[in-house]
């Protein structure tokens, strides 16, 4: 797989445009059918921010096979200053599972995380969960994330989600949802039942909150990203890959999709 970082905010307005035109129209209107290439421009890659860069990936033959857009934006939430990252991971459907993006991602976090160590202002990650994937592949890892898919949710971490929210115009829920209307997500039909039959305990907590995930519903998600908490988080990758290599693990990305089809490796 061949990459290329590109930092939007370097860019001049051509460029930035024809950025967005070709990351929607090779990756994103496969997967979110229904964005258009404005929406996409104004809502992600023509956004200003503090930090903004894209990761495209490529197949060997060069063609776009999926993106990683990475930003953070400064915001005051209950009256408290918070540099909150915001990330957009999409791959083309019969890419996923196989390739990672997790190395770039983690490599502008440290990036951030260095430019502020000398400020007291906490970091969050906040995402809107769009898909279990999404959602499984961050709770999986995180030492603290918010809502708790393995026990309860307080009060304080529910208001914190909602603000969060808030500050970039988002109206979260009850049940720390949000929908967006008319947003269709591609997802081939194996893949649909093979998360309703997926173990993982967060995989079943966003599929009983987001039951029509594929018609915009999605999952307001914070997660604090202290120098601990992604200590933490890179201590359960390195043993997840551990135990994959000695083969005491295998892959669990379309394994449920396999058994709810009938195929066979």
């Amino acid at each position: 797989m061949i990459t290329h970082v590109h930092d939007v905010n370097a860019l001049s307005d051509e460029r930035r445009r024809a950025l967005a035109y070709d990351v929607w129209s090779e990756v994103n209107r496969n997967v979110f059918t229904s964005v258009s290439s404005t929406e996409f421009y104004e809502h992600f890659i023509g956004s200003e921010s503090a930090v903004n860069k894209v990761q495209t990936m490529h197949g060997d033959d060069g063609a776009m096979i999926g993106y990683l857009n990475f930003r953070v934006a400064n915001k005051s939430v209950s009256e408290q200053e918070y540099g909150v990252i915001r990330v957009v991971n999409c791959l083309l459907p019969e890419y996923r599972g196989k390739s990672s993006t997790r190395g770039f991602f983690l490599l502008e976090l440290a990036r951030y995380q260095l430019s502020q160590a000398w400020s007291r202002k906490p970091i969050l990650l906040f995402f809107t969960a769009n898909s279990p994937t999404s959602f499984y592949s961050v709770a999986r890892y995180a030492r603290r994330v918010y809502p708790n898919p393995h026990g309860e949710t307080s009060d304080a971490e529910s208001n914190l989600i909602k603000a969060v929210a808030g500050a970039f115009g988002l109206n979260v829920d009850d049940n720390f949802t949000i929908t967006y209307d008319g947003l269709e997500l591609h997802e081939a039909p194996q893949d649909t039942l093979g998360w309703k039959q997926h173990p993982h305990s967060a995989v079943q907590y966003y599929l009983q909150r987001c039951p029509r995930y594929r018609h915009g519903q999605s999952l307001a998600v914070v997660v604090p990203a202290s120098v601990t908490d992604v200590l933490y988080g890179l201590a359960g990758v390195g043993y997840d890959r551990a135990l994959k290599k000695v083969g005491i693990r295998k892959s669990e990305y379309r394994r449920w999709a396999r058994t709810a089809s009938g195929a066979r490796d």
